[in-house]
């Protein structure tokens, strides 16, 4: 993308998101108040993913641009008197879970084994805490614990609060 394309896009996604800013303010209150028109909103809230994707596009580029130019400076003054570190993430993994969880088990046995015995020094608990820990789940599959396994989800979790995740179908 040349610099003076970008430069309208930029433009244009600026002032698509300053319009859109007052009017979903104005819209807002208005439903706030229950004076709303739900097509009426649904057709704001799609302007909002529009506007969004087209600022992604523009941030997509932009760091695109930023790592070409990397190394030149690794921090950049910014107007506002702070500044832009250039650094690079270590990427995210994919793993090949097949193969890391035996490794993983196999490991934590070996860890745990009481070389002049043979024996596995740490309980089973023990030992799927220090599995879980090195998987790091963030979540448990509430079919499986309440479906499968017959554990009453309740008694370990708190239900978070509902919330709309609306899906865009078409253009």
């Amino acid at each position: 993308m040349d610099l003076d394309t970008f430069n309208d896009k930029l433009d244009e996604a600026l002032l698509i998101l300053d319009e859109l800013a007052v009017e979903s303010y104005e819209k807002i209150g208005r439903a706030e108040k229950g004076e709303y028109d739900l097509e009426d909103l649904a057709n704001t809230y799609d302007r909002y993913i529009m506007a969004r994707d087209f600022v992604e596009e523009i941030k997509r580029a932009l760091i695109a641009a930023l790592t070409r130019e990397r190394g030149k400076k690794d921090l950049v003054p910014l107007a506002n008197g702070g500044a832009l570190e250039l650094s690079f993430s270590s990427g995210k993994r994919k793993w090949n879970n097949e193969d890391t969880i035996p490794a993983v088990i196999d490991a934590m046995v070996d860890h745990h084994l009481d070389p002049s015995t043979g024996e596995i020094t740490a309980g089973t608990r023990q030992l799927m805490r220090e599995v879980l820990d090195a998987a790091g789940i963030s979540y448990w599959k509430v079919t499986v614990l309440r479906d499968v396994l017959d554990i009453d989800i309740e008694d370990y979790s708190e239900k978070g609060e509902r919330y709309l995740s609306p899906k865009r179908h078409g253009d």
